[in-house]
């Protein structure tokens, strides 16, 4: 499927890109959206209309999106993953298992964790059963082994529910309803 933003084309089969905010004096912000479907699990997750990380063994999801033409270098990429529960308020860690930045005629380049949300804990904290909690991943350059950051960086994240972590405590399944990363694009 072919689009029209600006003036370019851009080409996606699963992801759309749009202009999120623009703020004077800074670079738009955009997003592309990354539906379900397009996110592969690994482990007891389970994917279909949403993506389930039960509460058993060591579920795992991977994210990967490639950084597009527009994307200004080297700033900061925001991972959004949208999830909610079935339990009442509790708290489920969903950390950063680990990270590979693919280019062009380069090698594979991996960071063991080092993407944490917004510099914080990986713990998401659930107001009650069925709301939905927003998690932001800030992917930085230079996170470590993922130096420089260019339009045209394949980006593959993967996410792993630490049930044995003291600090999950919610006895179902956190289900991923819905994913987005946000850019700057480049002036």
């Amino acid at each position: 499927m072919k689009y029209f933003r600006g003036k370019a084309f851009y080409s996606s089969a699963v992801v759309a890109t749009g202009l999120i905010a623009a703020t004077p004096g800074m670079a738009a912000q955009r997003g592309i959206n990354i539906p379900p479907a397009a996110i592969t699990v690994q482990g007891t997750a389970t994917a279909g209309s949403t993506v389930g990380l039960p509460n058993t063994a060591t579920p795992a999801m991977f994210i990967t999106f490639i950084l597009p033409p527009d994307y200004a270098a080297d700033t900061t990429v925001k991972l959004q993953v949208y999830m909610q529960q079935a339990s009442g308020a509790c708290s489920a860690v969903v950390s950063v298992g680990s990270s590979t930045r693919r280019r062009n005629s380069l090698a594979s380049t991996n960071a063991a964790g080092g993407i944490q949300p917004g510099g914080s804990s990986p713990v998401v904290s659930f107001a009650g059963a069925g709301i939905v909690k927003v998690k932001t991943y800030n992917i930085k350059a230079p996170v470590s082994g993922l130096t420089g950051m260019l339009p045209g960086d394949a980006i593959s994240i993967r996410l792993d529910r630490l049930v044995d972590d003291v600090s999950d405590n919610c006895g179902s399944t956190v289900f991923v309803g819905a994913t987005q990363v946000l850019y700057e694009a480049a002036p």
